[in-house]
């Protein structure tokens, strides 16, 4: 699948741009995928915005990704995140979406959705845990004693 082939290259991809966590996410959660695709004249993908279709009681809403802290478009060449996004702003107001949500950590598609009259909004709160060789040292890193007692009660 030349999908699969273009995201496993990519340095910008995540676990979450697959094709096996698109297929699980739309069994478990009923949301549509939406694979937007940019190829060149030769076929050759050039870009890919994994987004999905949420519906909900209230909205309908265009998601890169639901439920996960990064999503957002893979691309070769710089431009062909913009395609992709007016397709998907085009494909929202055909389809009566309410709104679009593209979660991103890259700066350069950052900055064009702001350019874009995006919002950015900061909601996602992101951890880590300095892991050391074993885990007893690794429990030094928890301050508080009843996390420590938890752990080690489990």
């Amino acid at each position: 699948n030349l999908y699969e082939e273009f995201i496993s290259k990519n340095t910008l991809n995540t676990p979450f741009h697959t094709v096996e966590w698109m297929n699980l996410t739309a069994e478990t959660f009923g949301f549509r995928p939406i694979y937007l695709i940019d190829t060149d004249s030769n076929g050759k993908v050039r870009g890919a915005l994994p987004l999905f279709s949420v519906e909900t009681l209230l909205n309908n809403m265009i998601v890169s990704l639901p439920l996960r802290d990064k999503g957002g478009a893979l691309y070769s060449r710089p431009g062909v995140e913009e395609g992709l996004l007016d397709y998907a702003i085009d494909y929202a107001k055909k389809n009566n979406s309410s709104y679009i949500n593209i979660k991103t950590d890259n700066p350069e598609e950052a900055e064009l959705l702001e350019k874009k009259s995006f919002v950015k909004k900061n909601e996602w709160v992101v951890s880590y845990l300095q892991l050391e060789d074993n885990f007893d040292e690794t429990k030094k890193n928890f301050p508080d004693k009843r996390l420590n007692w938890s752990i080690n009660k489990a």
